[in-house]
C-alpha cells in the first residue's frame, strides 16, 4: 500500500508506482498517482501454499469461508482523502472477491472508485478504462 504525498522531481510530475502482484510477477505496469491518492495491491501473490496442484491464499470469501481461488490478484487507486489508505485497501481486497466484472465495477462504483485491475488465476488482466489512462495504455 502507497500513498503519494507531493509531487515527483521537484514538484513538475505525479508519481509513478509500479503494480506488480508478487515479487515473483510480472508487472501489470505502472501507473501515476496524485497527490493524496492511495494506491493498493491484494491477492495470493505473497501468502499462499500449494496443494495437489490447487494454489491456496490467504484471502477467505465469506460466502464460502475458503480461500478465493479465482482472482488471483487486484489493485486499486483511490481518490486523495482523508481515509484514502484504507479505502484503497479494503477496495483491493473485495476487488478479489468480486463474483465477475460487472460485480467488480458496482463494487468500485460504490466505494467512489475508477482505477482498478484484477488478475485471473489464468493470468487474464481485467482493467478498468481509467487504469487503462492510468497506464497509458
Amino acid at each position: 500500500n502507497i500513498m503519494a504525498l507531493g509531487r515527483n522531481a521537484g514538484g513538475n510530475r505525479s508519481w509513478r508506482v509500479e503494480l506488480r502482484p508478487s515479487r515473483d510477477s510480472k508487472s501489470v505496469g505502472a501507473a501515476e498517482l496524485r497527490d493524496g491518492e492511495a494506491v493498493s495491491l491484494s491477492g495470493g501473490g505473497e501468502r499462499f501454499f500449494i496443494s495437489d496442484g490447487v494454489r491456496y491464499h490467504h484471502i477467505l470469501d465469506p460466502r464460502t469461508a475458503r480461500p478465493a481461488l479465482e482472482v488471483w490478484a487486484a489493485g486499486v487507486i483511490a481518490p486523495a482523502g482523508k481515509h484514502a489508505g484504507a479505502l484503497s485497501d479494503i477496495a483491493a481486497t473485495s476487488l478479489v472477491l468480486a463474483e465477475d466484472e460487472s460485480a467488480a465495477e458496482e463494487m468500485l462504483s460504490r466505494f467512489g472508485i475508477s482505477a482498478a485491475f484484477r488478475v485471473s488465476a489464468d493470468g487474464s488482466v481485467w482493467m478498468t478504462p481509467e487504469m487503462k489512462k492510468r497506464m497509458g495504455n
